[in-house]
């Protein structure tokens, strides 16, 4: 059964989104018969709602076009990664999904990036990014792309999406990756989880970061 929200808890969540950067500033929100089917509310409840945030100047409405977000986040989130920190591509592919991380529909590949992080020339991060190229076809171009262009950047820059939800753990590195940080099999480390939708919630992209166990982080990357 869905959850149904009340006009606060709308006003709070659309609020949160759009300072998040989920909604990007100068993008149009999902109409209100969308958002009231994603709440479980009548489109009341949702016109309410967005009133409270045109009062506020986070939103704006044109008339016969929709209502669009005007708060610009300082900040979008790449990952915890610090920005003295550079990037580069190991490998650039279209992949099936590994089965424990299968957010997409199932048998379709993903695009798929291994991407190594330096501090100087100290491996410090090992990160793996899929794209779903349906839901996000611009970011095929990515594939044949020799700019050093990190797909989380792209979608966040190119296509109306932000960061939804980020999980953090200790896990033990799994074999195959230890390589890439110059670890044994034994070390734990930190996993960072990233998901990011598109405006109307559609997963298309998900990253998992891998930290060295000596890193020291000490900002969020700011793009």
């Amino acid at each position: 059964m869905q959850k149904s929200y009340s006009v606060e808890s709308i006003y709070r969540d659309l609020k949160a989104k759009i300072e998040s950067g989920h909604y990007l500033a100068d993008n149009r929100l999902p109409d209100e018969k969308q958002l009231a089917n994603l709440y479980g509310v009548g489109r009341q409840a949702v016109r309410m709602a967005i009133e409270k945030l045109v009062e506020e100047g986070v939103v704006k409405r044109v008339k016969g076009h929709g209502t669009f977000a005007i708060f610009k986040p300082k900040k979008q989130l790449l990952g915890l990664i610090d920005d003295c920190w550079t990037f580069e591509f190991i490998r650039k592919n279209l992949a099936n999904v590994p089965k424990e991380y299968d957010y997409f529909k199932k048998n379709m590949p993903a695009l798929s990036f291994e991407i190594t992080w330096y501090k100087e020339k100290s491996r410090v991060c090992f990160e793996r990014c899929f794209l779903d190229p349906i839901k996000n076809p611009m970011a095929l171009k990515l594939l044949q792309s020799q700019d050093n262009i990190h797909p989380v950047d792209f979608c966040i820059q190119t296509l109306d999406s932000g960061v939804v939800e980020e999980h953090i753990e200790l896990v033990k590195i799994p074999r195959a990756l230890s390589k890439h940080l110059d670890l044994e099999d034994k070390n734990f480390v930190i996993r960072r989880t990233v998901f990011l939708s598109n405006h109307i919630g559609e997963l298309f992209a998900f990253s998992l970061l891998y930290y060295h166990p000596s890193v020291q982080i000490i900002q969020i990357h700011r793009i």
